[in-house]
């Protein structure tokens, strides 16, 4: 398995609140986005990724699927949210979570918040994540339309959900088959909303080595303000014994 990840501060923060985490086999992959100040957002996405990669020995099990996936979800909010109780005062402190798990011909997903996790397969990207924020939830009803979209009060992108604030939350778990060639992206908010996925897309079909892809995305985010933290992951799918 080929795979490249980085994570970028950008040209208006501080600080980087987003994490990463890619396993020595390009077999499980996350990212978060911290929210709730610059060292709470931080501690937050740190605690998130860290808890989930603590789980790697159970995820790369045989026997792993979307039902544990779920559990160790349940873990990683119940990490967040005691740290912010017991050390944090109870002051606000989330993060985002989108974490992927490669078995075999299958994907297992977990996501909560507006992250996103795309699979490219046959030259078109396709979004599996449901972003968690107000806009979407709109958008997903009918009430808005993708052009509306563009005329939306930015203060309205607030998250309906998020790793932490609350004692449990209900996240989007799912499963997807993967075939031979597709590649796995996971990315924060910092990319995907001033890079297109046409653009995400086109960047993919063109020839070079996967860090050259994710250097030039993050390149193109950065061009176009950087006013967010950029976190990009990419995994090459290649079934055995091909």
């Amino acid at each position: 398995m080929k795979f490249a990840g980085k994570s970028e501060i950008g040209k208006i923060r501080k600080e980087n609140e987003d994490q990463y985490y890619i396993d020595e086999q390009g077999l499980i992959l996350a990212v978060a986005d911290g929210m709730g100040g610059h060292e709470n957002g931080k501690v937050a996405a740190d605690i998130a990724t860290k808890t989930f990669a603590g789980y790697k020995d159970e995820m790369l099990k045989s026997d792993f699927a979307s039902d544990k996936l779920a559990e160790i979800l349940a873990a990683i909010n119940k990490a967040v949210y005691d740290y912010k109780q017991k050390k944090a005062n109870g002051k606000m402190m989330g993060t985002t979570f989108s974490g992927a798990v490669i078995k075999e011909s299958m994907m297992y997903i977990a996501h909560v918040g507006d992250s996103r996790i795309y699979v490219y397969h046959n030259g078109k990207l396709k979004q599996l994540s449901q972003e968690h924020s107000y806009l979407a939830e709109l958008l997903r009803n009918g009430e808005l339309t993708e052009d509306d979209l563009k005329t939306q009060d930015k203060s309205k992108h607030v998250l309906t959900k998020a790793i932490g604030p609350e004692k449990s939350v209900e996240g989007q778990i799912d499963s997807y088959p993967l075939e031979d060639g597709d590649i796995i992206v996971l990315c924060t908010d910092g990319l995907h909303n001033t890079v297109k996925d046409k653009e995400i897309e086109e960047a993919l079909a063109k020839k070079g080595l996967l860090q050259e892809k994710v250097q030039k995305l993050i390149e193109l985010a950065l061009k176009r303000g950087g006013n967010d933290n950029i976190t990009l992951l990419l995994c090459l799918y290649e079934q055995e014994g091909k």
